[in-house]
């Protein structure tokens, strides 16, 4: 793993720990922990100041692609290939949630904004999951129709958005699952999608080097950049001020965000 400079651009640290791939890093909220999973089924806790591995989280048995820390900043939520999801209590080191619905690979995942208790999973089975962590239960259970490869909620809570295949479906978590709009704008599948911040925007990443921007307000398309290569991750500043694409030949690129609209143009 990697962790560059959004002003410089160059790389500040570089972790190494891994003895194979390392899937799905995400920061805890205030940036002094670090997660991520691995092809070795392990869930892997940093110290971002010192690169120290402070957990070795075990107990997957098949690759993790998806990690994220709860928003009681005391637990990490993992999504595996083993076709789990397990809440784990980073103090202790123990799983104390293990959701087994799915019935294929897992990842994709998202944990409620303004819910602790609430956590999304989207699996290769098509299927979207919800979970409440204090009755240990899956309580909604929607079809994207696609393999799902990326799930985000709004800042709000109450909707969720799903990216599968070539579309994205926006969802309404309080009217039990109900979709309220199908995006279909890409023209390959759909791999990543970011809010902004200030929840104003919705991002999507593509297998058709396309970036797109919607509005959240009525779902429609604001601006839209054409990269090299195909899209395979996305990452925005949470002063919404930068833009970071992952891309399939392991390139970064790396511009200043602003609002899009039509007229918008790519800063650097």
């Amino acid at each position: 793993m990697q962790i560059y400079s959004s002003l410089t651009k160059l790389v500040l640290k570089n972790i190494s720990t891994f003895q194979k791939q390392a899937y799905g890093a995400t920061f805890r909220k205030d940036g002094l922990l670090l997660v991520a999973g691995d092809e070795d089924a392990n869930v892997r806790l940093f110290d971002t100041s010192s690169k120290t591995v402070l957990r070795v989280f075990k107990g997957h048995k098949a690759p993790v692609h998806r990690t994220f820390f709860t928003t009681d900043f005391h637990h990490i939520a993992s999504f595996c290939d083993d076709k789990t999801v397990k809440i784990w209590d980073i103090a202790t080191e123990q799983f104390v949630n293990n959701f087994r619905n799915h019935e294929d690979y897992v990842r994709a995942g998202a944990i409620n904004p303004v819910s602790e208790n609430t956590i999304l999973s989207g699996g290769y089975d098509q299927a979207i999951k919800m979970y409440d962590t204090r009755s240990d239960k899956c309580v909604m259970s929607i079809n994207h129709g696609a393999p799902l490869e990326s799930l985000v909620f709004l800042p709000t809570g109450g909707i969720f958005i799903s990216a599968g295949g070539n579309d994205i479906k926006v969802w309404d978590a309080v009217a039990g699952g109900r979709q309220l709009t199908n995006i279909s704008q890409h023209t390959k599948a759909v791999t990543c999608l970011q809010v902004s911040s200030d929840g104003r925007h919705l991002i999507s990443g593509s297998l058709d080097r396309h970036v797109k921007f919607f509005n959240t307000t009525n779902y429609q398309m604001v601006h839209s950049l054409d990269y090299t290569n195909s899209i395979l991750s996305l990452g925005i500043a949470k002063d919404n001020n930068t833009l970071v694409v992952g891309q399939v030949d392991g390139t970064l690129a790396c511009l200043l965000y602003t609002s899009p609209s039509p007229r918008d143009r790519q800063k650097s």
